[in-house]
């Protein structure tokens, strides 16, 4: 009798991934070439961005709460507490703490980027060289989300800058891009201490975020799609979604594979009892 515990769709999902995730990344590199050539657009996106919750934020300050958009206000704010209630719920606190640093950090990124206009593709590229350096260099698992979350959203945007499609409907999917490795990467570090294999961590920690980030994504599209529906065709309310998705699954979590974390892993596996 085999008494083994049979693995849940989600675990072969993952196991899946890490197993034909060289054809994934081939795959994303030809749809690099062909939809993210255009820097000037892409970076002209990212300057809008920024600029536009820089004007956001002053109207609040120089207009008063009293002429404050209230719907718009309470949408993003119910959206966020829903959100983090639910990442809190399903994935535990370092998924949702994950959710909570990566919508600070991208809102502060965003305003910073405002202020280096003329310098914004150096910005990037010192950008590109520190995630490199994290990700190959420093044994901190934390780090190692920068380059996959890069790499992704900087295709996520280009897209995004193509379609032109409202600049909260772009950022918003890379907060998820971000929040959804954070959390993979800091539950990855915690498998490595107990002594986990590496492919035995990325896998596991796949499994705790994998259903945050589905109904993450699902509830951002449909509010995009409802507070957007004037600018945003229906299809596209439903397409970005899978697209954000799809780059978490086919993108993120196989390029976080290839980070070496082997000498991460504790000498010793421990076991509960």
């Amino acid at each position: 009798m085999d008494l083994r515990k049979k693995a849940s769709p989600v675990q072969i999902l993952g196991e899946s991934l890490l197993r034909f995730r060289l054809i994934f990344l081939v795959m994303f590199a030809v749809l690099y070439v062909i939809f993210a050539r255009d820097f000037s657009s892409t970076f002209a996106y990212i300057l809008g961005a920024g600029e536009s919750l820089a004007q956001t934020i002053a109207s609040w300050t120089d207009k008063g709460v009293a002429e404050a958009d209230y719907p718009f206000l309470i949408a993003v704010g119910a959206l966020f507490v829903v959100l983090f209630v639910m990442r809190l719920w399903l994935g535990k606190i370092r998924n949702a703490l994950s959710f909570l640093f990566s919508t600070l950090f991208i809102s502060a990124l965003a305003l910073a980027l405002n202020e280096v206009e003329e310098t914004v593709a150096y910005v990037f590229l010192g950008f590109l060289l520190l995630s490199m350096i994290l990700f190959f260099v420093v044994r901190v698992a934390s780090f190692k989300a920068l380059l996959p979350v890069l790499l992704a959203s900087f295709f996520w945007i280009s897209i995004s800058a193509v379609v032109a499609i409202p600049f909260f409907v772009g950022v918003s999917f890379v907060v998820l891009a971000l929040a959804d490795m954070l959390a993979v990467s800091l539950d990855t570090g915690a498998e490595l201490k107990k002594g986990t294999p590496v492919s035995g961590s990325l896998v596991s920690s796949f499994c705790k975020a994998f259903l945050p980030s589905v109904i993450s994504t699902v509830l951002l599209g449909g509010l995009n799609g409802y507070f957007y529906h004037s600018c945003i065709p229906i299809w596209m309310a439903i397409v970005f979604p899978v697209i954000s998705l799809a780059l978490f699954l086919l993108v993120e979590f196989p390029v976080m594979s290839f980070a070496p974390m082997s000498k991460m892993r504790a000498a010793h596996r421990s076991m509960k009892v």
